[in-house]
């Protein structure tokens, strides 16, 4: 660690961000340690073992200190700190990044300045994000603006494991929201008051090199190299994404070292060319990757690169020993000390992660396998990019598995083929932006080459994303997995010959294929009865049996949540396949279950045989379709079994789909999407009751709970009730609280929320 004092410092720094995460201190508290660990450093400054150990806890401390700071201890007149107030607010502010301009809206990052309300005016920090509900160009950065609304904070997650979009918006120190319907109710009150750099320089060559592409490229070829060069990718077609998605190659069009590296030798090159001295042609660079990093919006892979890039040019000017695994530990110090909140960044963590499979397994690869290898082409480019790739792809393998539920099978022989296309049609796009300024013609020709680079990326991404199991979904990995798989990566690179390589290489996969075996036996499984009801438009409940039998009931009422929602959280759980589907729905659409069913294997189908046309359709000998009318079924000890009340009901209201009951023990569920009639309620006298009551009011839930004796009542769907305060505490709605878990054993049941239930 003498060598390299930096990757010592990040460890540290991290482990305090993390303790930040998950516990909360005063900052003052920990300026109170910090001093003392001062102390105790300046106390016994000759003991070196102590001097160690005190600069760790230090360092430490400074990271927890920092994310307390930056997310947490916010200044009393931050912009977060007015989210509670129920009414409109008057707000001034500067814009602070270039518009993100949309098909059907508009977003736009403010620096608050001022808050208005009741005539009252409050000096302001902190950003927030005001989406207009319509495309806008009335706007530029630096504006500054005056607008009304109402001002709320970012919504969490409302499921296990989703998106949770209030952390990504504050790791960008974006803590408040606000919603328009239109640019005129916005007052421009002065023009362009940002950074000269920003709106002078980096905004205008962005805005450039981007009307360029678009005005001599047809799509989808120049929203693809928008994405290469820039890492503009609103442009990109679904069925375009997929294809990157699909064969790994994603990463391409997030920008990285790789582009960096380009800029740096196209520029470096021309001021070799134009006879520059060595000396002043790196100092001519330093500003050129800092304009680089801006216009590509400072993405934690560009402010990563360009941190290394820049700290290794220095080396140079200096002629100083240079350690690149120090720079890469320093370039993390740098982002994370400006905000620490990046390290929960995917981007941030991939593109960190692969860079570190580079520094250390590249070296060692070349070392045991090129050194054998006699023939030069063979082994710079087939051999070298192959070990590049591998490494790359193996750091950040448990990254992509949690977060994307998602392997590609052939992404090596992908990115050895595309990798060196895209690089060079990164290297032409760039020429022929910086020709047309000296000679459109020419810029021209270079632009027709460009077109024919990415048709034949395109071909390879069709050829490979075609091939049998291309891409297929997995479940997330347990935080024990990927310690272990990071363990056995460092455990392998320290091997100092190819047998003992290849032995621990084999001990590490015997390993890491058993421990997920072990992780799942039954001794480590919970022996309750679990039942989540998912947030979302209409019903989608999952049922998970001591037994491990796995049941789901409905699939919302909206079909794109079947992709945003229901199929993320089976993927996220490691469930592909389903022991039951329970649809109470008698419209049911084909197109949403049959997409359902392409993704996840389930052996019953539970459906009402005569009102929905599809169930002929998807019988079949993988899917057993089975009458709702008839469902009376044992999973494990969990009875699931359907109740059809009358259809002239209390009231006369028709029952449109049956009732479901849940039992466990003494426990009893009981499952509505609909309707809820009194008197089986009364009769069944069920713990817990769900439905989705569309079109009701909230008298008339209150009066039929109260009327029919019900516990605990869950409300499914995004409507709103209002009750009154002693029947509030028996409501759970998904609307109000997102998802809601029932744990059930022997002796008792427990309901609990993602959300506070007071939101």
């Amino acid at each position: 660690m003498k060598r390299r004092p930096a990757l010592l410092a990040l460890l540290a720094y991290v482990a305090g961000i993390f303790l930040g995460n998950y516990f909360d201190l005063s900052t003052l508290i920990l300026l109170f340690l910090i001093l003392i660990t001062l102390f105790l450093l300046f106390s016994f400054r000759k003991e070196q073992s102590l001097r160690v150990i005190f600069i760790t806890i230090l360092l430490a401390l400074a990271g927890f200190w920092r994310y307390e700071l930056k997310t947490k201890d916010l200044p009393i007149n931050h912009i977060s700190s007015f989210t509670h107030l129920s009414g409109k607010v008057e707000l001034t502010g500067i814009i602070s990044s270039d518009p993100d301009i949309r098909e059907d809206k508009t977003f736009i990052e403010i620096d608050t300045r001022e808050l208005s309300i009741n005539q009252k005016k409050i000096k302001t920090t902190g950003k927030i994000l005001l989406r207009i509900r319509h495309p806008s160009n009335r706007f530029n950065y630096g504006d500054l603006i005056h607008f009304i609304g109402y001002l709320y904070s970012p919504y969490p997650s409302k499921n296990p494991s989703a998106f949770d979009y209030r952390k990504y918006l504050n790791s960008k120190e974006i803590f408040a929201c606000m919603n328009l319907e239109h640019d005129s109710e916005i007052t421009l009150l002065e023009k362009e008051r940002g950074n000269f750099f920003v709106s002078g320089i980096v905004l205008p060559v962005k805005h450039y090199i981007l009307g360029f592409f678009k005005r001599n490229l047809m799509d989808p070829h120049q929203a693809i190299l928008s994405g290469f060069v820039l890492g503009e990718r609103r442009g990109i077609p679904k069925e375009i994404y997929k294809l990157f998605t699909d064969t790994g190659t994603l990463h391409l069009l997030a920008i990285s070292g790789s582009n960096v590296a380009l800029v740096i030798l196209l520029f470096f090159g021309i001021f070799r060319l134009l006879r520059i001295p060595y000396r002043v042609s790196l100092l001519l660079v330093f500003p050129l990757i800092l304009i680089f990093s801006f216009v590509t919006s400072n993405q934690p892979s560009v402010v990563r690169a360009s941190i290394m890039a820049s700290l290794f040019l220095l080396s140079l000017l200096i002629e100083r020993e240079r350690d690149i695994l120090n720079l890469w530990a320093l370039a993390a110090l740098v982002i994370l000390f400006i905000n620490p909140s990046t390290l929960f960044d995917v981007g941030f963590q991939l593109s960190f992660m692969a860079t570190l499979g580079l520094i250390l397994w590249v070296p060692k690869l070349e070392t045991l396998f090129l050194s054998r290898l006699r023939n030069r082409f063979l082994k710079s480019y087939v051999a070298l990019p192959f070990f590049v790739s591998l490494s790359a792809q193996l750091f950040t393998y448990p990254i992509t598995a949690y977060y994307f539920n998602l392997i590609s099978a052939y992404s090596l022989l992908a990115n050895l083929l595309i990798v060196p296309l895209t690089g060079l049609v990164v290297m032409v796009g760039v020429i022929s932006a910086l020709l047309s300024l000296l000679s459109l013609k020419l810029s021209l020709l270079f632009t027709s080459f460009n077109w024919l680079g990415l048709d034949f990326i395109l071909k390879i991404l069709s050829f490979f994303s075609s091939l049998p199991f291309a891409a297929f979904k997995v479940s997330s990995p347990s935080y024990i997995f990927i310690l272990v798989f990071y363990l056995s990566l460092l455990g392998i690179i320290f091997q100092r010959n190819l047998k003992r390589f290849a032995a621990a290489s084999l001990v590490s996969v015997l390993i890491l294929t058993g421990l997920p075996l072990f992780l799942n036996l039954q001794i480590l499984k919970s022996s309750e009865l679990k039942i989540t009801y998912l947030s979302a438009s209409g019903e989608a409940v999952l049922i998970e049996t001591p037994e491990d039998e796995k049941i789901l009931v409905n699939l919302s009422d909206n079909s794109s949540e079947v992709e945003k929602i229901i199929l993320p959280f089976l993927y996220k759980k490691g469930i592909t396949r389903l022991d039951g589907l329970i649809l109470t729905d008698k419209k049911e659409e084909e197109k949403k279950v049959s997409e359902f069913l392409s993704e996840i294997k389930v052996k019953e189908v539970w459906m009402d045989m005569d009102s929905v046309p599809i169930s002929r359709k998807l019988d079949g000998p993988e899917i057993r379709i089975r009458n709702l009318q008839e469902l009376n079924q044992l999973f494990g000890k969990v009875k699931v079994f359907s109740i059809y009340p009358d259809k002239n009901s209390e009231g006369g209201t028709e029952v449109e789909s049956p009732l479901l009951i849940v039992s466990y023990g003494k426990f009893k569920l009981l499952v509505s999407e609909r309707f809820l009639p009194e008197s089986t309620v009364f009769e069944l006298q069920p713990d817990v009751v769900s439905f989705n009551p569309q079109g009701a009011n909230t008298s008339n839930i209150e009066h039929l709970a109260l009327n029919s004796g019900i516990g605990e009542l869950i409300i499914s769907g995004y409507n709103k009730f209002n009750f009154s305060q002693s029947f509030e505490n028996k409501v759970f709605q998904t609307s109000r609280c997102g998802a809601v878990i029932i744990k059930v054993n022997s002796k008792k049941f427990d309901i609990s929320t993602v959300w506070e239930k007071e939101k």
